[in-house]
C-alpha cells in the first residue's frame, strides 16, 4: 500500500541518458508555504527589508522580518480601527548563522532539529526564495503600520500547519516554565524508585 501510495506521489521521469529522475508531483500542496493571498496581510507573512520606510527600521543588515501579530489584528476592515505597530521577527540566509570554524553539518542539524531560539525556512523557488532562511526570534521589532509593506509585497506565506508551528517557537522562546527538579531528577532519588517498585513487583 505504501509503495503505490510512493508511486502516486512521486513520478518517476526519464533523462535523455535513459536513468530515472524522481519529481515531487508539483500538484500536491507544499508543507512549508501557501499561495500568497496579496488582499490581507497573514500571521507568518514574510517581507524584505526593502519594502519598509527605511527609518522605521533598527538597521539595514537585516533582510527579511517575519509577521508575528496574530491573523484576527490583521484584518484591516473600515469598521475597525486597525491596530497601530506590527510585531516583525528578523530573519536571514542560512550562511549568516554558520560558524565556518566549526562543524557545518552539526551547525545545521541543530538549527533545523534543536535550537528553540531559531525557526528554519527551506528555500523555495517558485517565491523567488533561492537560499535557505533562518529567524532569530529572540530579534522582535515593532513597526509603525504606516511604515510597514503592504500585504501585496510579502514574498511568502506560511502553510498551516507550519504557521501555528512557527508561532508555537516563537511564543516558546519568550515564555517557559521551570521549576526546581533537582531533587527528583538525582541519581540517589532515582536509586531509590527503583528498589521501591522492584520490592513492590517482588523482585526483590
Amino acid at each position: 500500500m505504501l509503495m503505490k501510495l510512493m508511486n502516486y506521489i512521486i513520478k518517476p521521469l526519464k533523462k535523455e541518458d535513459g536513468n530515472i529522475k524522481l519529481k515531487v508531483d508539483e500538484s500536491l500542496p507544499p508543507a512549508f508555504y501557501v499561495k500568497r493571498d496579496f488582499n490581507n496581510r497573514w500571521q507568518g507573512d514574510i517581507y524584505t527589508s526593502s519594502e519598509f520606510k527605511q527609518e522605521a527600521l533598527p538597521t539595514k543588515d537585516i533582510p527579511y522580518w517575519l509577521l508575528v501579530n496574530r491573523t484576527c489584528h490583521l484584518v484591516e476592515e473600515e469598521k475597525r480601527k486597525p491596530i497601530p505597530f506590527l510585531c516583525f521577527v528578523a530573519v536571514y540566509p542560512l550562511k549568516d548563522f554558520i560558524d565556518d570554524s566549526k562543524n557545518i553539518k552539526n551547525q545545521i542539524d541543530n538549527i533545523i532539529k534543536k535550537d528553540e531560539k531559531t525557526l528554519f525556512f527551506p528555500e523555495c523557488e517558485d517565491f523567488g526564495i533561492q537560499y535557505p532562511l533562518v529567524a532569530d526570534l529572540t530579534l522582535v521589532y515593532s513597526v509603525a503600520l504606516e511604515n510597514c509593506p503592504k500585504a501585496s509585497y510579502k514574498i511568502l506565506q506560511l502553510s498551516s500547519p507550519f504557521r501555528e508551528y512557527a508561532i508555537q517557537k516563537f511564543a516558546r522562546c519568550y515564555y517557559t516554565v521551570s521549576f526546581d527538579n533537582k531533587n527528583i531528577w538525582s541519581k540517589d532519588y532515582i536509586k531509590k524508585l527503583e528498589i521501591q517498585i522492584k520490592e513492590e513487583l517482588k523482585l526483590l
